[in-house]
This record gives structure tokens, sequence and C-alpha cells, in this order.
């Protein structure tokens, strides 16, 4: 019996500290929103829009993984740092809207000022970032977890120009996306970091519309997926980077890429750890956008199987790639047998004859003066080179 009157006691005192936390009157960080929130210490909410009542009742109040989260009828929310975060938009596999006045896809509504707790005005020094990155932007994604495993919880946001709603999307300039994370301690300081290199603008995707998911910053490592699909091109491709944040900036850990073509169920991959690639300041223009993974990555007697094996499954999906590969692995290894026919082959596709026969030459002399067997040589081969 005891026991119980202890178990309803702490919950009782939750549910009580929480709401007493949580009461206030918050309001809308987004210019375009006119949102105002006022809670009681009973748990009681009336929403306002436009100052007009838009609806009212009484919030459930849950804790999952060290986060809080708030529901207001059917309308979720996250609760941190003085702040409720709201997804106020799905998306094609789940379209929804909570408050059609706004269409924000994330509404942010902030407690209003208190003067006497130092937290608070820390606190209010973040929404003043937010509103004045706001006036002219919009957010596109953001999370809220603790990024640096030290206990607390920080915020990301990734904004996009409010230009993107009014233009169609062309070669013509680029919208960069701006990164914003704020790291938080347990003594109440805040660390803004900001790059505009870490995520692809819009116009890098081409036709893809999917410029970022699967979003993860844990560990201080940063994860996410985008899908580049160029206008003038039946190619197209999904990457996946691992980017670790450390001395203030981001190191490109693990990246995948896989190439697809249109209509094809042919699928060629490559996975690139931080021994095939040097440890440089990460910029996505410069992996993706200006240059590629190939203009870095390291080739060495530990990968070079792993290289040779993706060139030939690219072949069909990516010529032109295969070849630029199997050179620059040939200018490694020039006594690389399987990559002189590989090349050989790569040529022959591409229609430029004459470089296929110089290969498929070189890939006989190798085969018969490393003794590897003439009988082993494909005829194509003698085919090709009559």
């Amino acid at each position: 019996m005891m026991i119980k009157k202890i178990i309803i006691c702490f919950v009782l005192f939750f549910i009580y500290g929480n709401a007493q936390k949580i009461s206030g009157d918050y309001y809308s960080i987004e210019p375009k929103c006119n949102f105002r929130l006022k809670i009681d210490s009973q748990k009681r909410f009336i929403f306002y829009i436009n100052k007009k009542k838009k609806t009212s009742g009484t919030i459930k109040i849950s804790k999952e993984d060290h986060s809080t989260y708030l529901t207001f009828g059917n309308v979720g929310s996250l609760y941190a740092n003085d702040t409720i975060y709201i997804q106020n938009s799905g998306n094609a596999d789940n379209p929804y809207w909570n408050f059609k006045e706004c269409n924000d896809k994330f509404i942010h509504l902030a407690k209003q000022k208190v003067i006497t707790p130092i937290t608070t005005v820390k606190v209010c020094s973040q929404n003043q970032k937010l509103s004045s990155l706001l006036k002219f932007n919009f957010i596109i994604s953001e999370l809220h977890n603790d990024f640096n495993d030290d206990g607390t919880k920080d915020d990301l946001y990734i904004f996009a120009n409010n230009t993107e709603k009014e233009t169609a999307v062309t070669n013509a300039g680029i919208n960069k996306r701006n990164l914003l994370i704020i790291f938080n301690d347990k003594k109440g300081n805040s660390f803004y970091y900001e790059n505009d290199g870490i995520f692809p603008c819009r116009e890098c995707l081409g036709k893809s519309d999917n410029d970022i998911s699967d979003l993860k910053f844990e560990n201080n490592l940063l994860s996410y997926k985008t899908t580049v699909a160029p206008f003038a091109s039946d190619h197209y491709s999904i990457i996946n980077f691992s980017l670790k944040f450390s001395d203030n900036s981001f190191t490109i850990c693990d990246y995948e890429e896989k190439y697809y073509k249109a209509g094809e169920d042919n699928e060629a991959s490559i996975a690139l750890t931080n021994s095939d690639i040097p440890k440089i300041k990460f910029n996505y223009y410069e992996w993706v956008a200006d240059k590629s993974w190939l203009d870095y990555v390291i080739i060495s007697s530990q990968n070079v199987l792993k290289l040779n094996d993706f060139a030939y499954k690219i072949q069909n999906t990516n010529n032109s790639l295969a070849i630029e590969l199997l050179q620059k692995i040939l200018d490694k290894y020039p006594d690389r047998v399987v990559a002189y026919l590989n090349i050989a082959d790569s040529y022959w596709l591409d229609g430029d004859k004459a470089k296929a026969q110089e290969n498929y030459i070189k890939y006989v002399a190798l085969m018969k003066s490393q003794n590897k067997g003439i009988r082993k040589i494909p005829s194509r081969v003698w085919e090709r080179i009559k």
C-alpha cells in the first residue's frame, strides 16, 4: 500500500512539476504565422490565431528518452528550452495539416520572456537568432536531441531562402541551404554553428525532390540521404553521407552512392570509409556539385579490388565513370591485368574502338608475361583485336 502511494505521489509530482515549468504565454517565431498559446498551471491551454480563439483543452504530457512531448488535442509537439516545436504538415506518404492558417512546415512557439531567470535570457537569444533567420528563410528540416553526448538537448535547423517558394527550379544560379546548430550545455551556455555547404542546394538535385531525408545527429555524427537526378540525363544517384563533427567543422566519415538508370533495375553502389578518403573539411559542392568522390578517393592495395569491381558493375549505368575510375586504378597499378580488360570493354561500349583495341592488346600481353593462361582470355578479345 505504501509503495502504491509513493508511486502515485511521484507521478503527480512529475505531472505538476512539468505543468508549472511549461505554463506561460507562447508566441510563434515565424513572422507569417500570428500564433499565441496560453498554458496555465493546471495544464489547460488556449490556441489563438490572428488574435482569435482557435481551440482549447487540456494538455497531455509524456516523456520518452529524456524528451518531453506535449499533445494539444490531435496536435503533437516536442517541448525543449522553453520552446514548443510543432510539425505543421506531413509529406506525400502522410499528408496532413494541423493549422492551415500557417503554410510553414514547422511552427515554433517561444515562451514569453521572463526577466529574472538567467536560462530564459539564453533561450530568448536563441529565439531571436531564429526570428532573424526566419525573416528571409523558412525551415525545411530540424532536429532536437543530444548531438554531442553531453546529456543536454541541442537544436539543428536547415533553412531555405523564401525565394524557393516563389521560383521554379532551373540551372541558373543556386539557392544554398543554411545549417544552424545550437549546442547547449548544462551551465546554460549556447554555442552556434552555421554552414551553408553541408546540405545540397535545391538546384543541385535536378529533377529530384528528395533533398534531405533520414536526417540524424548523434554522438557527433551527422548523417543524411539525398537524391541527385540531373535534368539532361536518364541517370540518378542516391547518396548517403556520414559526417563527423570535431574542432568546429565536419569531415566525411562514410560515403555511399547508389547509381541507377531510369527504367532499369540494375544498380551499382560504392561504399567508402575514412580509410578510403582523406580527412578534409566537408563541403557538399566540392563533393557532388563541382567534383565527386572520384577526385578524393585514395586507391590502395586495401580497396583496389572493391573499386575495380565497382567499375565493372557501373559500365552499363555510367560508363564514363567506369572509364575514369579504371584509368585512375591503372595509373596507380599499371600491371593490374583485369583493369585493362575492363577499360577496353568500356571503351568498346563507348564506341571508341581504337582505345579499346589498344587496351585489349595490353591485356593480352600481360596475360602472357604473367603466365595467366591464354585459354582464360575471353573470345571477344580475339575478335575485337583482329
